[in-house]
């Protein structure tokens, strides 16, 4: 099944990213308008996120991480991800699945001991691709026997370090 979100002034299903996912059943696509979402998404379930058309997504959260994935197979194509929580603020938190993501940025705030990206646990893999990831003290943080593979990214502004990787993690 195929889901919108758009903009308050749009005829989208929904208007926020978060209320499309907790609707969307297992195997669905999630078509995003261009704009700016604020509520944080927990994604427990096969499914692809996709910005949809000309414009900019942007999910701008300040109190979680703007997405937390902790299972299966999902799909990221085209989208902002910026966090403003402070300090231990993450963009992605990727907890369990396979994810893949291309094309998107991360942002973290460029203070405290922000994670524009972090992957962690022994049956969880990230695949990045194209992406950027940028003003967060850390940009890609794999953890605890997680598994991320990068091709073709760009790191900008980490004030601390580009990629940590600890604990078992490849």
């Amino acid at each position: 099944s195929t889901l919108t979100v758009g903009p308050l002034r749009s005829d989208a299903d929904h208007h926020e990213i978060a209320d499309a996912v907790a609707a969307s059943q297992p195997g669905a696509q999630i078509r995003v308008l261009a704009g700016q979402y604020l509520k944080p998404v927990v994604i427990e379930h096969d499914l692809s996120l996709v910005s949809d058309g000309e414009g900019e997504v942007v999910l701008d959260c300040d109190s979680a991480p703007c997405i937390t994935i902790r299972a299966g197979r999902v799909s990221l194509d085209g989208l902002r991800l910026k966090t403003s929580m402070g300090t231990d603020a993450v963009a992605l938190a990727v907890e369990g699945g396979d994810v893949s993501a291309q094309d998107c940025t991360f942002r973290g705030t460029g203070t405290g001991s922000s994670t524009a990206v972090w992957v962690h646990g022994p049956a969880t893999v990230l695949h990045l691709s194209g992406a950027k990831l940028q003003d967060a003290a850390v940009g890609l943080r794999a953890t605890d026997g997680a598994t991320a593979g990068l091709a073709d990214c760009w790191f900008d502004r980490a004030t601390e370090h580009a990629v940590v990787v600890t604990t078992g993690a490849q």
